[in-house]
């Protein structure tokens, strides 16, 4: 019977087992595809000619070799390929998208990312009522992500619109939304 370590899977040495090299390698070179996983792209056939330690996310509906290892990381080693099928909240890099995704039950979601200064974000003016109390919410949001007037960090507009006054940005409401 082979032993499995609980979180990660990896192959575990047990008494009076012979060839432990193999277990041990086998567990390096699967930490070797969890660590900081970083994929090549998502496919459902493997690639005609793989390099050594090329990872890749095998998409749902997989043929070939890859087929029923859905979603799951493909790590090619001298021994063929390897399948790693990381946990819940698991993480990988994708490098043809440059993005980053995250598993959520057996689907991979993509990660949305935030950019500070990226692109200048204005403050929302003018409006009804219910509006202001948006802006107040969208300007609170902001500047906790550290992104004021026109992705600037350093000051912010008044909430209600009228008037450009200028606040520094420590007004309290990086301890929580509330009037400014």
């Amino acid at each position: 019977m082979r032993e499995l370590s609980p979180r990660l899977k990896l192959p575990l040495l047990v008494p009076g087992q012979g060839q432990k090299d193999i277990t041990h390698n086998e567990a390096i070179m699967l930490l070797d595809a969890l660590i900081q996983p970083s994929v090549i792209a998502a496919a459902a056939v493997p690639p005609a000619q793989p390099e050594m330690g090329e990872c890749w996310l095998v998409a749902e509906d997989s043929l070939e070799e890859w087929a029923g290892h859905d979603n799951m990381l493909a790590l090619w080693t001298q021994g063929g390929w390897r399948f790693v099928d990381p946990g819940e909240g698991a993480r990988i890099w994708m490098r043809d998208t440059q993005c980053h995704l995250r598993r959520q039950g057996n689907h991979w979601v993509r990660e949305l990312a935030i950019v500070a200064n990226a692109l200048p974000i204005e403050v929302p003016t003018g409006g009804t009522v219910i509006d202001v109390e948006a802006r107040h919410a969208i300007s609170a949001l902001l500047l906790m992500m550290g992104i004021g007037q026109n992705g600037t960090s350093s000051s912010r507009s008044s909430l209600d619109g009228e008037g450009a006054e200028e606040r520094p940005v420590d007004d309290g409401l990086r301890e929580g939304v509330g009037a400014p």
